[in-house]
């Protein structure tokens, strides 16, 4: 079930935008439910007792405006998915903060929101997908969101992961091939990094996001400079 939240001061636009998103959800056939707010006041309140996940937030508020109620909601809901709808480009650096899924622009709705949609259940797909290992202790599940990178040393693989690291049984090329639509790159013969970790690169380095350098081959930079901007401009959702 998709608990799904909007709020818009305008009751016009909140009923347009609830009917669209109503229509998308329908033909994806899944389950989910829509409460809409007219002020962010009532959104905080019901936020009290619900945790949403998508979120639709009109930027321009009375009251409380949207990048306020973004603030607060985010404070104890750090997983939802916030979409800002606005005609007011100039806030739109100022709400970058609070991590925004998307932005709409109110007078592109119907040309955007399907794409917006798409886009955050192809998310949650992703999420859910998790790769088997073999280790020495039998079978393992790993989501692989949190994989950051595989290195294969002495014939092992390290899988190194947001919170552990553990040792595997495998081949990288296999693992490689797996996980290409995934947005891994092959930044080394001994490496396959989760792209969404990289923060930059830098000569024969590649550096992550924790500030971890892995070895970046000489024959593999361009491919993986184009690789990173792939799958930044597709996959990065």
């Amino acid at each position: 079930m998709t608990v799904i939240a909007i709020a818009d001061d305008e009751t016009i636009i909140l009923q347009e935008i609830r009917k669209k998103i109503t229509t998308i959800l329908e033909n994806k056939e899944c389950e989910f439910e829509i409460f809409a707010f007219s002020d962010g006041k009532s959104l905080l309140q019901f936020c009290q007792s619900h945790k949403i996940d998508f979120l639709f937030l009109d930027i321009a508020m009375p009251g409380i405006n949207g990048i306020d109620v973004a603030k607060k909601i985010r404070s104890h809901n750090d997983t939802v998915e916030i979409v800002f709808i606005t005609n007011k480009e100039e806030m739109v650096y100022e709400s970058i903060k609070y991590a925004p899924f998307r932005f709409i622009r109110k007078t592109k709705f119907n040309d955007e929101i399907q794409e917006t949609i798409d886009c955050y259940f192809k998310k949650i797909g992703w999420l859910h997908r998790q790769l088997l290992f073999s280790t020495e202790h039998g079978k393992r599940s790993e989501f692989i969101f949190k994989i950051i990178y595989i290195e294969v040393k002495s014939h092992k693989l390290t899988v190194h992961t947001k919170n552990t690291e553990f040792e595997a049984n495998g081949n990288l090329n296999s693992i490689e091939l797996e996980l290409l639509q995934d947005g891994f790159i092959r930044t080394h013969q001994s490496y396959l990094v989760n792209f969404r970790y990289i923060d930059f690169i830098r000569h024969k380095w590649i550096i992550l996001d924790d500030g971890t350098q892995l070895p970046l081959s000489r024959g593999k930079a361009e491919n993986v400079k184009k690789k990173l901007m792939q799958f930044s401009r597709e996959m990065l959702v």
